[in-house]
């Protein structure tokens, strides 16, 4: 994705979901995304926030555990990069790289306590309609303050730049 095989400006939107923590190099690749969209179109990366506020309750948890009973909780560790990934993305490193790229970006979370440890199987136990309401309550939260969510969604127009990385204005 560093060096995508089209055009300038083709796309009218460029969606990057879930793979932006596993391309060797983020800002290339965000750039390439900018330098395929139309202008005025829009770029749109999903990442895994692994400073949500499930990954930090749950470390927080983790390190409860080491000290009180000598063992950590079972994995999976959703705070840890996975092994498949090159970079970690939270809501800082994910806003640094829309500044650069993008304008009129804005961030949003999605969904609370994804992968926490027990909460599918909370949730399994609940009826059915309270877990969906439950779900969209912190839904709702995660989109409110967006550096909690388990999932960041960035939406921006791309900025084109020139010959040495000088932006290029109308």
């Amino acid at each position: 994705a560093e060096d995508l095989p089209f055009r300038q400006e083709v796309f009218s939107r460029v969606y990057c979901k879930g793979a932006i923590d596993h391309f060797a190099n983020p800002e290339r690749a965000l750039a390439e995304m900018c330098r395929v969209s139309k202008k005025g179109g829009k770029v749109i990366i999903a990442a895994a926030n692994l400073d949500s506020l499930s990954c930090t309750l749950a470390k927080g948890i983790n390190s409860l555990f080491k000290f009180f009973l000598k063992r950590e909780i079972a994995p999976p560790h959703i705070w840890e990069t996975p092994a498949d990934h090159n970079f970690k993305f939270n809501y800082p490193t994910l806003q640094a790289l829309g500044k650069i790229f993008l304008q009129k970006y804005r961030l949003k979370g999605v969904s609370l306590f994804w992968g926490f440890p027990k909460w599918a199987k909370f949730l399994k136990n609940l009826p059915r309609s309270w877990g969906l309401k439950i779900l969209k309550i912190f839904d709702r939260w995660a989109s409110w303050y967006a550096p909690w969510g388990d999932v960041l969604i960035m939406v921006g127009q791309p900025r084109k730049f020139g010959g040495e990385g000088r932006e290029i204005r109308d």
